[in-house]
Parts: C-alpha cells; sequence; structure tokens
C-alpha cells in the first residue's frame, strides 16, 4: 500500500492535527515519513528586501519557526515509532509540494494553512494541491482526531475513472481492517439540466433505468470488494451527491474519492462533487488521482 507519505507543515494548528493523522496512518501501514516545510518568498509587486527593514531577520525568524514545526512532527513520529526525514525548500507551496510528492505515495496535509489569503482565494493549499498532484492527497480538517479508521466511505459514479480510487480505497480498507460502505448517488435529470430540471416531471421509465445503474455500478463494486476480502455494504441513494456523501460520512472515518483527468472543476469525480465534499466534510477526505496511479500501489 503507501511505504512513502509526504506532510507538507506550516507549524500550524491545522497541519499538525493533519500531521498527527498522517503519522498515525504510517504507523499503521509500517510506512515512512518525510516532512516538509515551504519557505515561501516575501517578495512581490509591494514588497522587496528594500521596502522592509529587517527582512533579513525576518526571513530567518521564518526559518527557525519552520525548523521548529518540522521538530516538532519528528518527535511525533518517534513516540509512534515511524521512520522520519525533514526538509525545508524554498519556493511557493503549491509548486514545491507537488514536485516533492512525484517521490511519493501519498500526501497528507491540513486543508488550511499558508495563510489567509490563500484559504478565501484558492480554497486553502491543499484544493490547489489537489488541482495538480500526480498523487493521492488526503486532506484532514483542523480538530480532527483519530482512534483508527474502522470505516470507510467509498462514493463511486461507475465509470472507469472512478475505478483507480474504489481499487485503492479498498485496498487500504484491506491494510486497515476497516469495513467498507459502497455509495451511488442517483442525481437524475437535475444532474443533466439544472435547477430547470424541477420543471420538467420525470419519467418513471427513465428515474428506474437511473436506478438499475448505480446498482449495476454497486454490484461490480461489491464483486471487487468481496474479490479482495473487505467486508462491504451498498447504499443507493437519491437526490444530491453531496448533501448525500456528507451525511453518509458522519457516521464513517474517512472518505475516498476520485478524480477525473480533466482540468478545471470538472476533473472530479461526479463534476464538482469531491471539491463540495472537501469544502464542507468534518471527516478527512483521502483523493485519488484518475490519471496517474501512484508507486508502490497495486
Amino acid at each position: 500500500m503507501y511505504k512513502k507519505i509526504l506532510i507538507p507543515t506550516d507549524g500550524s494548528r491545522c497541519s499538525e492535527d493533519a500531521a498527527h493523522y498522517g503519522l498515525k496512518l504510517a504507523a499503521r501501514l509500517g510506512a515512512e515519513v518525510v516532512v516538509l516545510h515551504v519557505l515561501e518568498p516575501f517578495t512581490g509587486t509591494l514588497v522587496s528586501p528594500s521596502s522592509i527593514p529587517y527582512y533579513a531577520d525576518l526571513e530567518r525568524d521564518v526559518q527557525v519557526a519552520g525548523r521548529q514545526a518540522l521538530a516538532k512532527v519528528e518527535a511525533g513520529a518517534q513516540e509512534l515509532g515511524v521512520s522520519s526525514h525533514v526538509q525545508q525548500r524554498k519556493g511557493r507551496a503549491t509548486e514545491v509540494i507537488v514536485e516533492v510528492a512525484r517521490d511519493y505515495d501519498l500526501i497528507v496535509m491540513g486543508s488550511h494553512g499558508y495563510g489567509m489569503l490563500d484559504r478565501l482565494l484558492l480554497g486553502s493549499v491543499a484544493i490547489s494541491v489537489l488541482h495538480k498532484s500526480p498523487r493521492p492527497v488526503l486532506v484532514v480538517r483542523e480538530g480532527v482526531k483519530t482512534d483508527g479508521v474502522q470505516q470507510l466511505l467509498l462514493p463511486t459514479d461507475g465509470s472507469k475513472s472512478s475505478e483507480p480510487a474504489l481499487r485503492q480505497g479498498l485496498e487500504l480498507a484491506r491494510a486497515l481492517g476497516a469495513n467498507v460502505t459502497l455509495l451511488y448517488v442517483v442525481e437524475g435529470m437535475y444532474r443533466y439540466l439544472g435547477p430547470e430540471a424541477a420543471i420538467y416531471p420525470v419519467a418513471d421509465g427513465l428515474e428506474a433505468g437511473f436506478m438499475d445503474i448505480g446498482q449495476q455500478a454497486l454490484g461490480l463494486a461489491k464483486e471487487l470488494a468481496d474479490a479482495v476480502g473487505v467486508v462491504a455494504q451498498t447504499r443507493l441513494a437519491v437526490g444530491n451527491a453531496v448533501d448525500h456523501i456528507l451525511a453518509e460520512a458522519r457516521v464513517h472515518d474517512l472518505v475516498v474519492m476520485g478524480t477525473h483527468g480533466r482540468s478545471g472543476l470538472d476533473r472530479f469525480l461526479l463534476g464538482s462533487v469531491a471539491e463540495g465534499v472537501l469544502r464542507r466534510s468534518e471527516k478527512p477526505v483521502l483523493v485519488i488521482p484518475g490519471r496517474d496511479r501512484p508507486k508502490g500501489v497495486a
């Protein structure tokens, strides 16, 4: 499964919680960890070394704070018996994380951090990393605690592009000894017509066709689960996909979702469902890119 895990940290409470979660997961999987701190440049249109008094002192203080953040996570790794190394690099957080991650199987990071501006405009560095990363990204919200992962939620739309997430989710469940809920949400004509769908009556036969497709997708997913020895139950729901996934996630420990290989919001499974879940979920969400399988994962 995942044998090399990258954990970026900025020293914030959110990144500390994510790091703790990642270390717990690494301990369960027998994985090694690299903890990364990115020194982002202060320079820009209005800011330069000449425009800020004591610029060198400020830069040094940030480096020291970064080393302290790295040391704190490294100490946590030692307590859990997890093999770990630390790195401090310069550059833009997203670009550095994505580049370093090419040598790892999984990124674990908080859903906020690296500045208020990124949170407001980009929805956090985590969202930006998700749009660019060739590796799976496990996003952990601030305040999340874990005593282990016992119940996984695997939403699926039955497409080929969702299969990597399904397979990796099942492999993770097997590695952790967890049970799985396989969820298919029938959004019906709303998915195709948008809000205007409420104006048009949906024929019973058409709706039944959507239900049959969902049942078939769940049946195939259940066969995969049985084949790898994972205990799985199925759920078929009708309505808004994000709302149903979030409701089901409340009684699960982790959500595993996939992405398409396209750019923009439509690269995500079921359009922008994954991003909607990420922004609202109180539970950790593992997002698997459909375009590139991580090293060491079958």
